[in-house]
């Protein structure tokens, strides 16, 4: 979009007038980022992050966010080792607590570490929908499904009820619960919400809907 290479020409202007100045990599990085040119977003961040002296918060957003553009392309490991090295500058970045806890949980990894940091990321900034949801999906992967319902609906109920993604999640663990009635419920309340939902939201619609 024009925001997009708006960001993108600016970003790349401030790099060539101030190339000694961190931030301004950061700025550029997050053009790059939304354009999804995440290996040269990494190469922007790897010159940046040499750039910053006594600055252990702008070290950590640095860290931070190689961990996202690794993640972007799928390199888990690299990602963690980051991730890892942005906690180390800042042990209470809400946002790397949250995103990396939740990667785990989708990889299924870890998983006392993620539960850990997410709920680190939840006292540290309450009312957070998308914190929330993340300890209640690791609370779902750990088997440990009525304290995973509590949280999903403190998500809930923070996000208003819109987010597709949290319906499907209430979903899935009102249907480890065996309310499957109820979880088919929540399954079509996400079909028929905003955002992004997963490719397995049809599929349990169908196989658990009645004939």
């Amino acid at each position: 979009s024009g925001d997009v290479s708006n960001l993108l020409n600016y970003g790349e202007r401030a790099v060539a007038l101030f190339p000694n100045q961190p931030t301004v990599y950061l700025l550029y990085v997050l053009g790059l980022s939304q354009d999804e040119q995440h290996e040269k977003a990494i190469e922007y961040l790897d010159l940046g992050q040499e750039l910053v002296i006594d600055n252990r918060l702008l070290k950590g957003q640095i860290y931070a966010s190689m961990g996202d553009a690794y993640h972007a392309l799928e390199k888990h490991q690299e990602s963690d080792t980051y991730y890892e090295k942005a906690l180390e500058q800042d042990p209470n970045n809400v946002y790397v607590l949250n995103n990396y806890s939740y990667y785990l949980s989708l990889r299924k990894e870890k998983l006392e570490k993620a539960k850990k940091m997410s709920l680190k990321s939840n006292q540290l900034a309450p009312g957070q929908a998308s914190f929330q949801d993340t300890y209640a999906w690791i609370l779902y992967q750990t088997g440990e499904y009525k304290d995973a319902l509590e949280w999903i609906e403190k998500a809930l109920r923070s996000d208003g009820n819109k987010s597709a993604v949290l319906l499907e999640h209430k979903g899935d663990i009102l249907f480890a619960l065996d309310r499957k009635g109820e979880a088919l419920e929540y399954w079509q309340k996400a079909q028929k919400a905003e955002g992004e939902k997963s490719d397995e939201l049809l599929q349990k619609i169908n196989k658990h809907s009645l004939p």
